[in-house]
């Protein structure tokens, strides 16, 4: 009788998903390999200094024990946004970034700055990453 009041989803078999096993001072603990990546659209660290998903599962194994890590954020990566955006060509040698949404000013952003745009190629802000070439 009380099985009819128990939701069938429950019971249901989920598909096999490949799990990273990782041991730390005798203990274990098992994480799907989507949650090991640095994120949905990207694979790998992008700094030298950046620890990866999985080394920080290892040394902080505590505050992943018995965690739902389906409901964490799982942002994605603004390196690889940034790269998406085209490249902004500016008339003189100098490019002006202030990190608003280029539209108009913006609350949001950074402190301006002046990028030299002399040398052939693109050039881009220390802040943001939006990218500057000088129009030929």
């Amino acid at each position: 009788m009380l099985s009819r009041f128990v939701s069938k989803r429950a019971f249901s078999v989920s598909t096999q998903v490949s799990k990273s096993i990782i041991s730390y001072n005798g203990n274990t603990i098992e994480i799907p390999e989507e949650y090991t990546k640095q994120a949905p659209n990207r694979d790998s660290t992008w700094a030298p200094a950046q620890a990866s998903k999985t080394e920080i599962y290892k040394n902080n194994m505590v505050r992943f024990e018995q965690k739902d890590l389906s409901k964490q954020p799982m942002p994605y990566a603004g390196i690889e946004l940034i790269a998406q955006q085209p490249v902004r060509f500016v008339h003189g040698n100098t490019a002006v970034c202030d990190g608003a949404n280029h539209n108009g000013p913006g609350a949001q952003g950074h402190p301006k700055i002046f990028i030299n745009v002399d040398a052939p190629g693109s050039h881009a802000c220390q802040y943001c990453g939006t990218r500057y070439e000088k129009e030929h």
